[in-house]
């Protein structure tokens, strides 16, 4: 069964599950073009075989509705990739939150490249890109203009120039609720700092340079004095991490923009990740043999992306952030695992995703 948005566009079963929350009319015409078998360049499955096996049936995995059908499929190791997939997840450049994925689990990275995703103006990341695009604008302004009122003004005409900024903004009906979702996650940066204060030295910077011989490319939210320091913020619009378990990658990327910033000029001394939405700052440590750990890491992660790539097989690695990768159900390194209690990511077959398996003579 498949169900029609406002526009009339078939809505495969894996995209009403994998975002039941989605109302039309949304902007699924993007979608239902990157799952043109042509559009995609989608390749026999045949392609796969010559990593030395040959793909199941299609009724054990190799549905030709999925969206990722001809593009990837396991064996009992890895995700191995057709060349149009290999070319769809090569990088030119690394960034750090790419080096931090790979860490985590290559064959989730590359599924994640490859699986169509329909915008929604309410999804997390699209509400954080629309909250950054606030705090652009916010200390874009004269400092004795950055008030609360400002960034209600602020909020209130995001739409305008939405397409411009690339922003996923729902119809008429719920823009009033999608600008309070907006402002509820940068209303509290005056809980973490006066920004009349902070002396910004750039916004929104583009960093492209070439860190211990691995093309690095990033863009840093914000570098200014604060307090006289010099500092690196990153803006935070989701979850304040488990104290428990501190999120170590956001840690690494603020010392990756830390050292790509020195190399190109600027001489940062602090470094701090905002969570706005809760109103809390997190110091990050840029003491020099820190910094030399993570450009450690980060030459690790471009040789591992490189080698994989070119090798179109991805490795997986088992671990907790296997409930929430949309391959739960597919991939054989999650198989007997339980789906951890917080997990939103809802049940997708390999018939769901159209992933193959590969079974070696």
């Amino acid at each position: 069964m498949r169900s029609k948005c406002a526009a009339g566009h078939q809505v495969p079963n894996w995209v009403t599950r994998m975002f039941p929350d989605m109302k039309p009319p949304m902007p699924y015409p993007m979608l239902q073009e990157s799952l043109d078998a042509a559009d995609l360049g989608l390749v026999p499955a045949d392609d796969l075989n010559h990593h030395g096996g040959s793909i199941v049936s299609m009724e054990d995995g190799a549905n030709p509705d999925g969206p990722l059908y001809g593009l990837v499929a396991f064996d009992d190791d890895g995700l191995v990739l057709s060349d149009e997939a290999a070319a769809k997840v090569r990088r030119k450049r690394l960034s750090p939150s790419t080096a931090n994925s790979m860490s985590d689990c290559g064959a989730r990275w590359s599924l994640e490249r490859l699986l169509p995703r329909p915008e929604d103006p309410f999804g997390p990341a699209e509400l954080g890109s629309s909250a950054h695009r606030v705090f652009e604008k916010l200390y874009d302004l004269p400092p004795e203009q950055r008030t609360p009122e400002a960034v209600k003004d602020l909020v209130r005409s995001l739409d305008q120039d939405a397409e411009a900024d690339k922003l996923a903004v729902p119809g008429d009906e719920e823009l009033n609720k999608w600008r309070w979702s907006v402002h509820g996650l940068v209303e509290h940066i005056f809980d973490v700092e006066d920004p009349a204060k902070v002396e910004v030295i750039g916004n929104e910077i583009a960093v492209n340079t070439t860190l211990g011989g691995v093309p690095f490319g990033g863009f840093v939210d914000r570098l200014a004095r604060v307090d006289g320091v010099l500092t690196v913020a990153d803006y935070k619009t989701g979850k304040l991490p488990n104290p428990r378990f501190p999120n170590i990658g956001y840690d690494e990327q603020l010392r990756l923009y830390t050292i790509a910033l020195r190399d190109v000029g600027y001489e940062p001394e602090a470094a701090e990740l905002l969570y706005t939405k809760f109103g809390k700052r997190h110091k990050v440590d840029v003491a020099d043999s820190l910094l030399e750990g993570s450009l450690l890491r980060f030459q690790r992660a471009w040789d591992t992306l490189e080698r994989q790539t070119d090798a179109q097989k991805f490795d997986y690695k088992p671990g907790t952030l296997c409930s929430w990768c949309p391959a739960f159900d597919s991939c054989p390194g999650a198989a007997g695992r339980a789906r951890h209690k917080n997990s939103t990511q809802p049940d997708l077959s390999p018939e769901d995703l159209g992933i193959g398996r590969i079974k070696h003579a």
